[in-house]
């Protein structure tokens, strides 16, 4: 300190006090300012940051985030999308900030390589089993992706990779399937959507509690899941017939009481959250080019995504349209309670008599809503050697009907005993509900007609995964004329008992149509 800073008092008798400091001390940060690109956080900077990441993110977004919610209302069982927000944002509020070196250059190199890989993948795996990549939902991988980017470079690659439980929460989400099937394994029920929905849910709060203790942790998330199920069950008792019941008991059980506990929890733990200085934690430099650079990107995979268009609605079918068809009922099967749930039916129909050798039956999945069939409806319900692809059918005398078509490889040798089939598929709507009708041929004059397996992890993962890691090439099978003109035949014939507005009626039956196209053949 200089000597002219220091301050003396005189008294009168000549003696001196103490020196004093002076009232108006010099600021050390005025002579020594920080670096921005290493000042300390604040609550203000994290908020804008967010905002940033949510801007940059949101084109990619809306359009999944349309057709979720329009399923939703249409009545899907995928109810854990409602509170996938809710849940991930407990996630990214409980993880730490992050502290040490900030290095913008090495956040973009990271994000663009990474995020560039991943897309590549998802784009080969979509294009190599496009139908099997529908049922995954894998178009909403993308934004999940893209959102991961966006954070290493708004937020810092550290703090991205801090959050690596958002993501594969995230990634795990993404696709309604694993959590049907799971449900599916528990009865399909709206107590088992209920169960498994409020357990993601306590699985997501045992993570956001990592900064107490593991008996606070586990008394958090136990606590979770007994409070959330007891209440997504009085919901479901006291509607049991509401379309909207699981959708309602689920955004309660597993969203607003486990956001409930993550913030009683802290309080009741008494866990002094001043102990991490907040001054060493760091952000990268947000300068207008990095987020218009990003926002660029954003909207360029905003043009080049894309995203499975609404579903248009079925037309309306008369509800006698199985006696007015001349079939009988064959056979049910239960493979469709466990995955479109408890109300769902599967039942085969046959012709009164067969004049022909060459099976075929009509299969009615029968649901009380559409978003339940549209969840499934990506599905093979029959057994094959290799993935199979939907296809639009352009089929005249059918009105309004959406058919599309499928058939397994009988050109195979890879299990001689495969029953092959070729079936004419689509919705359409009733008094009771809506229903998916299946029009299955044996692609062969003889054998029997494959039974319906619905669809599994095996079907869904292995079976995919190993039939890429062989390197097998997707082979072009053909189908016999005299097989797709039964099944044509039988589509006009079933469209037109039901009443469907410009369905042509065609009085040959299709057992004699079958006959007529063996005898050109």
């Amino acid at each position: 300190m200089s000597a002219s800073q220091v301050l003396t008092v005189s008294t009168p008798a000549g003696q001196q006090l103490a020196p004093r400091l002076p009232t108006n001390p010099v600021d050390p940060a005025a002579t020594n300012p920080v670096d921005p690109d290493r000042r300390p956080y604040t609550r203000r900077d994290v908020r804008l940051r967010v905002l940033v990441v949510l801007m940059v993110t949101a084109m990619p977004w809306c359009l999944p985030v349309a057709n979720i919610a329009a399923e939703l209302a249409a009545g899907s069982r995928a109810v854990l999308f409602v509170v996938v927000p809710v849940l991930a944002w407990i996630l990214a509020s409980s993880c730490e900030l992050p502290r040490g070196v900030v290095d913008a250059e090495v956040d973009w190199i990271v994000a663009l390589l990474g995020g560039a890989g991943i897309f590549t993948v998802i784009a080969l795996f979509a294009g190599r089993i496009p139908t099997l990549a529908q049922l995954w939902r894998v178009e909403l991988l993308g934004p999940v992706v893209w959102t991961a980017v966006a954070a290493s470079v708004v937020f810092g690659i550290r703090y991205a990779i801090r959050l690596w439980d958002l993501w594969v929460f995230l990634l795990a989400c993404a696709s309604p399937l694993p959590f049907l099937l799971l449900s599916a394994l528990l009865g399909g029920s709206d107590f088992a959507l209920a169960a498994m929905s409020c357990t993601v849910a306590t699985i997501v709060v045992f993570r956001a509690a990592r900064r107490h203790g593991l008996l606070w942790r586990l008394a958090g998330a136990v606590t979770s899941f007994a409070v959330g199920f007891a209440a997504s069950w009085l919901i479901l008792v006291g509607s049991p017939f509401h379309h909207d019941a699981p959708l309602v008991s689920v955004a309660l059980g597993a969203g607003l009481v486990p956001y409930l506990v993550t913030r009683v929890l802290p309080r009741l733990a008494a866990v002094n959250h001043g102990r991490e200085k907040p001054a060493a934690a760091r952000f990268p430099r947000l300068s207008p080019i990095s987020i218009v650079a990003t926002l660029g990107l954003s909207t360029v995979m905003f043009v080049v995504s894309s995203a499975p268009s609404p579903h248009s609605a079925p037309p309306p079918a008369a509800d006698n349209w199985v006696a007015a068809s001349g079939l009988r009922e064959s056979s049910t099967f239960g493979v469709a309670t466990g995955l479109l749930g408890p109300n769902a039916t599967y039942t085969r129909y046959t012709a009164s008599q067969h004049t022909t050798s060459q099976p075929w039956a009509v299969d009615v999945i029968s649901a009380p809503t559409r978003g339940a069939l549209d969840d499934f409806g990506k599905v093979h319900w029959y057994d094959s050697t290799e993935p199979v692809d939907y296809k639009p059918v352009e089929l005249t005398g059918v009105g309004s009907l959406a058919v599309r078509s499928a058939h397994s490889n009988a050109d195979t040798t890879v299990d001689p005993d495969a029953r092959h089939w070729y079936v004419l598929t689509w919705i359409w709507r009733v008094s009771t509900g809506f229903q998916q009708i299946n029009i299955v041929v044996n692609q062969h004059e003889t054998g029997q007609l494959p039974d319906p397996v619905g669809v599994s992890f095996s079907q869904a993962v292995v079976d995919p995964i190993l039939w890429i890691a062989r390197q097998r090439p997707k082979q072009v099978s053909e189908v016999k004329p005299a097989t797709v003109e039964l099944a044509e035949h039988l589509a006009r014939q079933l469209a037109a008992a039901a009443g469907i507005p410009d369905a042509t009626e065609i009085p040959a039956t299709p057992d004699q149509s079958a006959s007529k196209a063996r005898e050109v053949r």
